[in-house]
């Protein structure tokens, strides 16, 4: 997967646009609720795949947040976070073909 660009309010994965927030899993793309934080449900929906690393963009003025109880289930399944505002997110996510998502891509 390689995100290809990024607007506000709009991100381009393998050549197709996306207009709400998306879930980067290894092989496939999920558009999810747009919200600013970032819950255990989310986070459990991407910890099974095969990674050890976890970016999370954090909009473009980082208003997203993620819970104390999504935090833990990262670190209990000995993962790494790292969360950045989105466009910052975006090039580390490029740069780990490893890794897998969670992208704001608005506010």
């Amino acid at each position: 997967m390689k995100i290809n660009s990024f607007d506000f309010g709009s991100i381009r994965i393998d050549g197709k646009k996306y207009d709400k927030d998306v879930i980067l899993f290894r092989n496939s793309v999920e558009t999810k609720e747009s919200t600013h934080i970032i819950k255990r449900s989310d986070i459990e929906k991407i910890i099974i795949e095969d990674s050890s690393l976890i970016i999370i963009g954090t909009g473009t003025i980082g208003r997203v947040r993620i819970t104390e109880d999504a935090k833990k289930l990262i670190m209990d399944e000995k993962k790494e976070l790292i969360m950045e505002k989105t466009p910052i997110a975006i090039e580390k996510f490029n740069e780990n073909k490893n890794a897998v998502g969670i992208f704001h891509i608005t506010c």
